[in-house]
This record gives structure tokens, C-alpha cells and sequence, in this order.
């Protein structure tokens, strides 16, 4: 049943990828609260997290911002997933959020294994090399990363990744808060 999921969710990845670059995806910006909006993402990902033995936390608070609500949630789902992918069995993910002037910033770290310098420069370009296999062995294609560049930049906002070897990384974007 998980597999079917995640295949169903690399579908739906490559399938809105594709709709996005036809200008074909309808931008719908709605005032959402981000707490229930990230218990929402998690909550399906604790299976497999529970697989690999990795503790999901989130500290979200009373934030409230202007986005797709659907877009969203395919980016956190993204980078949530991914941390899954590249953590080792007990590790640890959190996803938090943080005011930073009229903006929030949300963050999903992990404790994983970590990205050099060239890895993080390439995560965001189309081509081949852009997939790494995951602590047991997990495929990925390298397009949900390219769907989140985009989802942000429709949010006017920015994408970061923090990384170093060995301790983990950080995955963080920024949008409009609600007002």
C-alpha cells in the first residue's frame, strides 16, 4: 500500500510538472493556517517514517499565510519526503515556522546524511545526476524538487538549503503572511 502511494505521488509529481510548464496549474492564494495545513502533510508520511524508525515533530504556532494551499502542501510533502529518504534509521525531522517581517519562513530539517556544496548548487536543475538513492536504497527522479522551485517562485517567494556532511540538512522557504 505505501509503494502504491509513493508511486502515485511520483505521478502526480511528474503530472503537475508538466501541467506548470504547459501554463496549465491555476494559482488560487487563500489565507490557510500553517499548523493544520503541516498535520495534514505529516500525518500520511508517519508510516514510512516508522519504517526507518525516524520521529516526525512539528512547532508551527498560530501562523497564518497567503498561499495555494495545494502547492504548499506538495512542497512540504516534497521536502518532508526527502528528508525521510536521505535520514538513517532513528533519526530525527522537523518541520517549524518562523515570522521574519511580512514573511514566514518554513523549514523542514532533518539529521541525515548531509549534502556537499556541489550537490546542493545542482538540486535544482533538470538533468541527469540530480537523483541520489536514499539511506535503504530509495529511488527518486529529481522533479519534485524542480516543481517546489517553481511552486515558490509563483509565491514570490525563496528557497534555501542548508547542508553539511555527515549532520543533516535544512530545506526552508519563505511566503506572505496573511494579513
Amino acid at each position: 500500500n505505501d509503494s502504491a502511494k509513493n508511486v502515485y505521488k511520483l505521478l502526480e509529481n511528474l503530472l503537475e510538472w508538466a501541467r506548470l510548464q504547459m501554463d496549465q496549474v491555476q494559482f488560487d492564494p487563500q489565507t490557510i493556517d500553517l499548523a493544520e495545513l503541516v498535520m495534514e502533510c505529516l500525518t500520511p508520511m508517519e508510516a514510512v517514517a516508522r519504517e526507518k524508525e525516524i520521529t516526525l515533530k512539528a512547532d508551527i504556532g498560530v501562523i497564518k499565510a497567503s498561499c495555494d494551499r495545494a502547492m504548499i502542501d506538495t512542497v512540504i510533502r516534497n521536502f518532508v519526503n526527502n528528508a525521510i529518504k536521505f535520514t538513517d534509521n532513528a533519526g530525527e525531522i522537523r518541520v517549524t515556522a518562523k515570522k521574519e517581517d511580512q514573511r514566514v519562513r518554513v523549514s523542514v530539517t532533518d539529521n541525515g546524511i548531509g549534502m556537499e556544496g556541489a550537490q546542493i548548487e545542482n538540486l535544482f536543475n533538470l538533468g541527469s545526476g540530480n537523483s541520489t538513492k536514499g539511506t535503504k536504497g530509495e529511488k527518486g527522479t529529481g522533479l519534485g524538487l524542480l516543481l517546489c522551485k517553481d511552486f515558490i517562485k509563483m509565491h514570490d517567494g525563496e528557497i534555501d538549503v542548508q547542508s553539511e556532511i555527515g549532520k543533516g540538512s535544512t530545506f526552508s522557504f519563505t511566503l506572505a503572511l496573511s494579513s
